[in-house]
């Protein structure tokens, strides 16, 4: 069952492209609207732009308690990796352009619908250099040493993720295909039960 998509965002006329992504969508100009229009499976797609940082904070501790089944996803005319990496602690689990043409923001509704995270490659490629102690698994069962469960092939892989490299530089560090590297990825997400690149990393970062 698709979800029902809500957009908080004061410049709707802006939004054209979420829209036609998502005709049902309700775009709304006010948080305290929020609640009438909720139920336990949507998803709120938040633009940035249009919001206080106080009023982000209370919006992101309010939802998990009254529904905690709902997805959060960001949206921005200037994404940054700072800003996302603070959505990020909020517990937001998107963060893309506000411009982005439809596809691209079905995708990320797919993406985020399925419990996984989705920032973009470039802005993953820079955020993976700035987590810090603040960023942590949460009710993961850590191994003591998470590559022992990983073939030496898996190993080189998942190191070259943790210091930010994409698949095509992966692939050209280890001599292997861009095909290869994600059948790698598969199977490191699979034994190591993450979801993503992001999930991966944070997996990761106490032992690497």
């Amino acid at each position: 069952m698709n979800r029902p998509q809500l957009c908080l965002s004061d410049r709707g006329d802006q939004l054209l492209r979420w829209q036609e992504s998502f005709p049902q969508g309700r775009i709304i100009e006010c948080y305290h609207q929020l609640d009438q229009y909720m139920t336990s499976s949507t998803m709120v797609w938040l633009h940035l732009d249009c919001l206080t940082q106080e009023n982000l904070i209370r919006i992101c501790n309010q939802i998990p308690i009254s529904h905690p089944t709902c997805k959060l996803i960001a949206i921005t005319f200037t994404p940054e990796s700072r800003m996302a990496l603070e959505c990020l602690k909020l517990g937001i689990s998107g963060y893309c352009h506000a411009l982005s043409v439809p596809s691209f923001f079905r995708q990320v509704e797919q993406v985020v619908s399925t419990g996984g995270y989705w920032l973009g490659e470039d802005l993953m490629q820079q955020l993976i250099g700035t987590i810090d102690h603040h960023l942590k698994p949460t009710e993961m069962d850590v191994p003591k040493d998470p590559l022992e469960q990983l073939s030496s092939r898996e190993q080189e892989v998942a190191l070259q993720v943790c210091r930010g490299a994409a698949n095509k530089e992966i692939a050209q560090n280890l001599f292997i295909s861009e095909r290869t590297v994600k059948a790698h990825l598969s199977s490191i997400f699979q034994k190591l039960e993450v979801r993503d690149r992001l999930q991966l990393v944070l997996h990761l970062q106490n032992h690497y």
